[in-house]
């Protein structure tokens, strides 16, 4: 459209003047009117005529395996498989934990726990940093003594069972595997030897384990590939595979 005296129809002015004529023309309502082409109706295709696509249906969305492997994820690997319960050492008296809900925080104290203690188990403050630990994720800290004498009890295990070894908590792995993928983990307990290294999980939970081979083979797959992880970072082979199982107070061998 075109305006014949456009300075008289600037700024607000403009506002409110156009009008919708015959035939979906548009007039200017100013002094000297202008119309707009006439529009042509509208043409309505027949209902027999079928949809036009300007291209086809694509394939859908395709799935595609994870570049990253996570033993502790749930569903990254499958129960299952011939597996054997080798040594089964007890210590202590066992944690008595609340219910399954809380597990997860539960699991959060127990490995920040025992991270502490196994390099400063003679600590002067050890006990109350367990407490606070406790408390900090509210957890009952009348339950922090039991959870100091399971952690100590289990060190002990440990350092009897192989001596002159070194403790890598919370240690982390990221190893490239074949078809260009990796797994990344966090390995809770890691012992160190001479000859090699032994792999310790912690298992927790409210209940006791009554199957040590039905709990075996469930977390075998995970011990599998921290074994593939730790033996492609380090030079040393992994001569053990263990679960601790706080709840029982026991360290289950697990012999693929």
């Amino acid at each position: 459209l075109v305006l014949t005296h456009p300075e008289k129809y600037t700024g607000d002015k403009v506002r409110g003047l156009a009008c919708l004529g015959p035939k979906g023309r548009t007039r200017l309502a100013a002094p000297d009117e202008i119309w707009s082409p006439e529009v042509p109706d509208a043409i309505t295709a027949p209902a027999t005529q079928p949809n036009l696509r300007w291209y086809g249906a694509g394939p859908g969305p395709a799935e595609f395996i994870p570049a990253v492997i996570t033993p502790s994820d749930k569903g990254t690997t499958q129960a299952g498989g011939s597996v054997k319960v080798g040594a089964v050492h007890r210590y202590g008296e066992g944690l008595v934990l609340t219910t399954e809900d809380e597990m997860r925080t539960w699991g959060t104290v127990y490995h920040a726990a025992l991270a502490f203690l196994a390099h400063n188990s003679t600590h002067p403050k050890a006990a109350s940093v367990v407490e606070n630990l406790m408390k900090a994720h509210g957890l009952p800290s009348s339950a922090s003594s039991g959870l100091l004498k399971s952690i100590l009890a289990f060190l002990e295990l440990v350092t009897k069972q192989w001596p002159d070894s070194r403790l890598l908590t919370e240690w982390p792995v990221v190893t490239p595997v074949e078809g260009g993928r990796r797994i990344e983990g966090r390995l809770d307990l890691v012992v160190e030897t001479d000859h090699g290294y032994h792999i310790v999980d912690h298992k927790l939970s409210a209940k006791t384990q009554k199957d040590l081979k039905a709990f075996a083979s469930l977390h075998a797959p995970q011990l599998a590939l921290y074994r593939l992880a730790l033996e492609g970072q380090k030079g040393k082979p992994v001569i053990g595979l263990w679960l601790n199982a706080p709840r029982d107070g026991i360290l289950v061998q697990v012999v693929p």
